[in-house]
């Protein structure tokens, strides 16, 4: 799998798992009685609550190699590391490391563009361009597998299937389709709350500790 394909499942990442501290326990063992609209409304109502996080995952390919990944997040705030990638965002620019060519981009992306990486974009995705539903026969299982499907065939991302533990209330797995009938499987190794703040310094990209790449600005 190249590594800007990796980076990009791994964006995708970013704005899917809030789910797990999305709905409180109680919400979560009773939602057989709730549609699977109802349960995404109360995870966005309850993600303005949520505080700073670390996660540990792998990501899987279609050809079932696996790669890590640490994302710590923060408000609209986020560093992500990947395989060979590094990017930080502070709310405003953008700095995307590749080890592979030892160049930094720096940019400010737009809304439109934000929507592959930006940490609460799934909330407006959810809404507007997926039918959703719960998988039937997983009815009385550990976990809740909710299915999104898009809604338009020329949607890049074509489905999720995401499976949530009934007992913690964690995002365990996700399941990606995309057009063109490229796959991958992100397990979720580790989430940690954190109490306190991330220093600024984490999603900001610092010159002096990359002395030898190009910085290359696009702004």
């Amino acid at each position: 799998m190249r590594t800007m394909t990796i980076h990009s499942f791994s964006a995708l990442l970013m704005w899917l798992l809030w789910l797990p501290l999305g709905v409180p326990t109680q919400a979560v063992a009773q939602s057989a009685g709730l549609t699977p609209l109802e349960v995404l409304q109360r995870v966005e109502n309850k993600l303005k609550q949520v505080a700073a996080a670390e996660v540990r995952f792998s990501l899987r390919d279609a050809s079932g190699n696996s790669y890590p990944g640490v994302l710590c997040l923060q408000g609209d705030c986020f560093r992500l590391t990947t395989e060979g990638v590094i990017t930080w965002f502070d709310g405003k620019t953008q700095a995307t490391y590749l080890q592979a060519s030892q160049e930094v981009n720096l940019s400010e992306p737009t809304q439109e563009e934000l929507q592959s990486i930006h940490p609460y974009a799934w909330l407006s995705i959810y809404q507007q361009d997926y039918r959703l539903k719960f998988k039937e026969e997983n009815k009385g299982g550990k976990q809740h597998v909710v299915v999104l499907t898009a809604t338009k065939s020329n949607q890049d991302l074509l489905c999720m299937i995401l499976f949530i533990n009934k007992q913690n209330d964690l995002l365990e797995r996700m399941s990606l389709a995309y057009r063109g009938g490229e796959t991958a499987v992100i397990t979720i190794q580790q989430f940690k709350e954190h109490s306190k703040p991330w220093p600024a310094a984490m999603f900001a990209f610092d010159a002096k500790d990359y002395p030898d790449v190009e910085v290359v600005d696009l702004r």
